[in-house]
């Protein structure tokens, strides 16, 4: 088991590495390390619990690690990863999803473009 200053010496580890590897993206240095997250919470290496406030798009609609999400990453996963999506091939999960945004979109609004992982809705010609 890891003694509190071999644990103090791998947090300080990452953060000098952070610094060094990372692009920075605020002067005001980072408040600490995250360990993991559940929810709406983040905990911290050193064990200390956050309520996460500026949860990124991926989590900010039903939290951290929910189980259903977590869930469907681990099978889509497991079919295909990436997949060229420019048009070359036809992958049923695009197509799933754009039929459903057909069904609850103006009629006008018939076919999806998706180049992102957030989907792009367009006129149909």
């Amino acid at each position: 088991m890891e003694t509190m200053s071999e644990k103090a010496s791998a947090i300080e580890a990452i953060i000098r590495d952070d610094r060094q590897f990372v692009g920075q993206t605020t002067p005001f240095g980072k408040p600490f390390v995250v360990a993991h997250a559940e929810g709406s919470r983040v905990w911290s290496a050193d064990g200390r619990s956050y309520l996460d406030f500026i949860a990124g798009m991926a989590v900010n609609n039903v939290g951290h690690n929910h189980p259903q999400v977590r869930a469907a990453i681990i099978a889509q996963v497991e079919r295909t990863l990436h997949v060229n999506v420019f048009g070359k091939f036809v992958i049923p999960s695009q197509v799933e999803l754009a039929r459903r945004l057909a069904q609850v979109t103006p009629p006008a609004w018939s076919r999806s473009f998706s180049r992102t992982a957030a989907p792009r809705r367009s006129k149909a010609p």
